[in-house]
């Protein structure tokens, strides 16, 4: 039972594209944000591009209070094409010329925890791009935001992380755990997977044949409606990417 509740502490979540056909995992502090308070918080900040409200998913510290006043992901889907090594070096030269550096290609492990600041770092064998930003003067409230840019079989998934600056140190690990996560191997079995659960069951009592079959009656029903509430959320998430 120790084991068990301490495997579960540490234990991340899965969330699955259908999308883009990937999973990543997020730790169990982190939670998923529901698209009309991230659609509201886009309007609110006069967000214009309605290609911004085109997002895959908002996941966010559990603390933060709103979502955006802390950590937080925000990610975006281009399946419309697979990039080549070519269109990939157009983009980070873009960005390059941008804001007035050098494309650099270095392998990730090195460039992750000390990326200069609107420097894109290309790692082709891999299928990266990352950039770092800061957002606002340099002062209290300023955010800084790390692009990082992962193609793949099905196109390229946009992982947009900002924090605050002074907790930016602090949660790169996590932003790296989430990035490095995603993975289209056996995505579809990831959306069934659920953390280890453990209840106190009374074995001494031993119900008669009558309260055995209501028992058995009440558990279908609940099965049931755990079916249908799948088939609602699955539908709404494909009427919500069809959209």
């Amino acid at each position: 039972m120790m084991l068990l509740v301490m495997t579960a502490s540490v234990m991340a979540t899965n969330y699955v594209s259908y999308a883009g056909k990937f999973y990543l995992t997020y730790p169990d502090d982190w939670v998923q944000m529901d698209y009309v308070t991230v659609d509201g918080f886009l309007q609110q900040s006069g967000a214009v591009d309605r290609t911004l409200f085109d997002y895959e998913v908002v996941l966010a510290h559990k603390d933060n209070s709103p979502f955006f006043d802390g950590p937080y992901l925000l990610l975006k889907l281009d399946t419309s094409r697979v990039y080549t090594r070519e269109m990939i070096d157009s983009v980070a030269n873009e960005l390059a010329a941008e804001y007035r550096t050098s494309r650099a290609e270095i392998p990730f492990d090195e460039f992750w925890d000390r990326m200069a600041f609107k420097v894109p770092y290309v790692d082709h064998e891999r299928g990266i791009t990352v950039i770092k930003l800061a957002m606002g003067p340099p002062r209290e409230g300023q955010k800084y935001n790390v692009i990082a840019v992962k193609y793949y079989e099905h196109g390229a998934a946009n992982f947009f992380f900002y924090a605050p600056r002074d907790q930016f140190n602090d949660n790169l690990e996590t932003f790296r755990a989430i990035f490095t996560s995603m993975s289209t191997d056996n995505w579809e079995r990831a959306a069934a997977s659920e953390p280890v659960r453990v209840a106190d069951i009374d074995t001494t009592v031993k119900p008669d044949r009558a309260d055995s079959a209501d028992s058995r009656t009440t558990l279908w029903v609940l099965v049931g409606i755990a079916l249908i509430l799948v088939v609602i959320i699955r539908s709404y998430l494909i009427r919500k990417k069809r959209s």
